[in-house]
């Protein structure tokens, strides 16, 4: 059963754009949770722009490299209609990115995912759904749909709040798509062109599915699952599990809260934890306990923990563990 995951090839795509030259840490950073937790071949589309730095193409390849998976970059073209560069400055340009996924792709189906986003999950059940004849697959925004000023602003443009979807992850069926709207990208940059939209890709997208009589599936919550700063950013460790998380309003890198350490950990396998804990804002110990407790599961890092335990003969720490023990300071945080 193993190796007929590994020859199923599931396509994943991220767009983003990247004048600061570091954005591209997060895509990796999703891109890692998705190939730690999925036993199919995984292909990764990164649809990009001029600002991708070489530094980060080679992450790219060496992290693929890495988990004998595979990354493909695709540039997306100048945009074909005049859109207004105040349209951007929430959500960026490079949000609008994913709407040329039909014709830079030549695959059936792809898992678009925002890059702010962190699968602790196998990435196979949300291509398990049965799609028929629905064209987009997504998870209703929860945190839009039931607010009565969206719900006015949707109704205002043809919207049905009971079927609008978030669009940070969607499964999209390319054929369908090719076959009923080959002009997708163009079509949707009018849109936003045309309108004032609150969330202008998303909005756009929605409307044009719902106004066109693409069927959309709705998907259960957990394949997109958004955290807000509220409680669901404070549950217990275990209840992020088997989930798809979406970290909507203020980002891991940005602020600081207990759900942050799901991003953290896959951050941690890919750059060093000297780097890892630098960018970090400050956790409670409970946090750190989960974090290393993750990464105390590779052998090396058990090594070189246990090697500094050997050396350290003053201070606090030698203390500390000489007191409780080593054994039984791996209990504790693992």
């Amino acid at each position: 059963m193993e190796q007929e995951d590994r020859m199923l090839t599931l396509n994943v795509c991220y767009a983003f754009t990247d004048s600061g030259g570091e954005y591209y840490h997060h895509v990796l950073t999703s891109l890692v949770s998705v190939f730690e937790n999925t036993q199919s071949h995984v292909c990764a589309y990164i649809l990009h722009d001029d600002t991708v730095s070489a530094q980060a193409r080679e992450d790219f390849s060496l992290i693929a490299q890495r988990y004998g998976q595979e990354v493909q970059l695709r540039r997306v073209p100048p945009f074909s209609i005049d859109i207004s560069e105040n349209v951007w400055k929430i959500f960026g340009k490079g949000a609008a990115y994913r709407l040329f996924i039909p014709e830079l792709l030549t695959v059936e189906n792809v898992l678009y995912l925002d890059s702010d986003i962190i699968c602790e999950l196998d990435i196979r059940e949300i291509f398990d759904q049965d799609m028929g004849e629905a064209v987009v697959a997504g998870v209703m925004d929860s945190g839009l749909c039931f607010d009565p000023k969206r719900i006015k602003r949707m109704n205002k443009y043809g919207i049905d709040n009971l079927k609008y979807i978030n669009s940070g992850v969607l499964l999209l069926n390319l054929v369908q798509i090719r076959n009923r709207f080959p002009h997708f990208a163009s079509d949707i940059l009018g849109l936003i062109a045309g309108h004032t939209f609150s969330y202008p890709d998303q909005d756009a997208i929605n409307l044009y599915f719902q106004k066109n009589h693409g069927e959309i599936k709705l998907l259960p919550e957990r394949y997109n699952f958004l955290l807000s700063i509220d409680d669901r950013a404070y549950l217990e460790h275990e209840q992020y599990q088997g989930k798809i998380l979406h970290y909507t309003d203020s980002k891991p890198w940005n602020m600081s809260f207990p759900a942050n350490v799901h991003y953290w950990k896959y951050y941690a396998r890919y750059f060093s934890i000297k780097e890892t804990f630098a960018r970090i804002e400050v956790l409670k110990p409970t946090e750190y306990a989960y974090l290393f407790n993750f990464i105390l599961r590779y052998p090396k890092v058990r090594r070189m923990v246990k090697r500094v335990y050997s050396v350290v003969e003053y201070g606090l720490w030698r203390t500390v563990l000489k007191k409780i023990g080593y054994e039984f300071f791996l209990k504790i945080i693992c």
